[in-house]
């Protein structure tokens, strides 16, 4: 990266949602089910995914905030800004992750989408390959995302390196 850019965090020991037999490889399922081999670096992969389940955590946080809003809590205040706070986080993050991909010439689309798998296009540098999620992954992830971003982002502030 440029000494300009800003890095994208990738809060998760392993941020990678699309696996086989628990061990990272360079293979995906194509639309036909076919595996395959990926052209798309790790790296920018990994940027790609954050695009998809950021704006999941999004989307999850945004409810909450209603269900907080409209709950009979006494003292709302602390949990709605615990929320505020979480969710102009993920906001910023997101935003780095667009502006990289719209720098890198990479896109990440929805393309299908069932009870059990949500099917993305991939399109690096023209080249375009589809992946298949299976859909409670998908929600792990998020699951794990939020709880970062919630309270363990906080641990990591002024941590060793290595000790999150």
């Amino acid at each position: 990266m440029g000494n300009n850019e800003e890095e994208i965090c990738f809060p998760l020991e392993n941020s990678r949602i699309f696996q086989y037999d628990s061990i990272e490889q360079t293979f995906y399922n194509d639309e036909k089910g076919q595996s395959k081999m990926t052209r798309i670096p790790e790296h920018e992969r990994d940027i790609m995914e954050q695009a998809i389940y950021l704006p999941m955590v999004l989307t999850v946080l945004n409810r909450d905030l209603s269900v907080v809003e409209n709950s009979p809590f006494k003292l709302k205040k602390p949990y709605l800004e615990l929320i505020e706070e979480t969710m102009k986080a993920v906001q910023k993050e997101l935003a780095k992750v667009k502006s990289y991909l719209k720098r890198n010439d990479l896109k990440v689309e929805q393309v299908r989408h069932d009870e059990a798998f949500t099917m993305f296009l991939f399109i690096y540098h023209g080249y375009e390959e589809h992946h298949n999620y299976f859909n409670p992954r998908i929600r792990n992830k998020v699951q794990e995302l939020m709880l970062y971003y919630l309270f363990k982002r906080y641990k990591s502030i002024g941590a060793p390196a290595g000790k999150n």
